[in-house]
């Protein structure tokens, strides 16, 4: 990615661990959320941030990818039906099929939905370079996060693994997504050299049940990959949170002045999301 023109930061980490309190600082450019805060205030956040009201004032338009209805936006590439759900996302259809015999293979079909939905987000990029002036696309894929659905090739598991005692199951799906990025900003690139991308983590490897929780070092937990391409200038980004890294860019596209901010460190505590 330097080679094509990214800044790439080596030692940028985040406030937390966990997804739902990073993202709703990121979109808000503060540390406004704590871990310990209710699912649906960081989830209002969210929804009803700094940042689109911010971009949407000099008439950009914003479109969503992959999980964008964490951030109330529509996903650009569903061609789904909208449908009722509960408070935990499930459908009626999920709802249904659970209580039948035919709930394992219902759940299979499930996985293999999520896994399409991957691929059809990252086969969306490649042709992202396509949309006009002005346009901020807010992409957020769960991957590598687990479920592992991919291999190293980019070839698919009968059945998607969750294992983290295994540490080639997270490797390989870090391989296949890293090897998808890189074709598609190089893509973004050759279309646009004038453009800006940002590729994030909201946190690294953090296995996801009790057991693993101690597999990982916590200030390894809290290291994100930072890059940012930025018109194919140099830009110091060393260190910079993700909260840190947008005011940066901000006031560089727009002459603005917003100040680096300290990164809390009382957003540690782990747990399920």
């Amino acid at each position: 990615m330097e080679k094509i023109g990214f800044n790439v930061s080596y030692t940028s980490h985040n406030e937390s661990t966990s997804t739902a309190t990073i993202t709703a600082n990121l979109v808000n450019l503060d540390y406004i959320v704590k871990d310990k805060m209710p699912a649906s205030e960081k989830d209002f956040y969210r929804k009803n941030n700094f940042l689109f009201n911010y971009l949407a004032k000099r008439n950009y338009e914003i479109v969503g990818v992959g999980n964008a209805k964490f951030y109330g936006l529509n996903n650009a590439v569903s061609t789904e039906k909208v449908s009722s759900k509960t408070i935990d996302g499930k459908t009626i259809a999920d709802i249904i099929y659970e209580r039948t015999f035919i709930s394992p293979f219902y759940k299979n079909y499930s996985y293999t939905k999520g896994a399409q939905e991957i691929l059809d987000a990252l086969e969306y990029l490649k042709g992202v370079a396509n949309y006009s002036k002005n346009t901020f696309v807010l992409s957020h894929i769960v991957c590598p996060h687990a479920p592992f659905y991919f291999k190293s090739n980019g070839v698919p598991y009968k059945n998607p693994m969750e294992i983290w005692k295994d540490n080639n199951y997270y490797l390989g799906q870090y391989i296949f997504i890293t090897s998808q990025i890189v074709e598609i900003v190089d893509s973004i690139i050759t279309n646009d050299p004038e453009c800006v991308i940002i590729v994030q983590s909201d946190h690294s490897a953090r296995a996801d049940s009790y057991e693993n929780l101690n597999k990982f070092e916590l200030k390894d937990k809290k290291s994100i990959f930072n890059a940012v391409y930025f018109k194919g200038e140099k830009i110091d980004i060393e260190g910079l949170s993700g909260v840190n890294t947008l005011r940066c860019l901000l006031n560089e596209l727009f002459n603005d002045d917003f100040e680096m901010l300290e990164v809390p460190i009382d957003n540690s505590k782990l747990g399920k999301e």
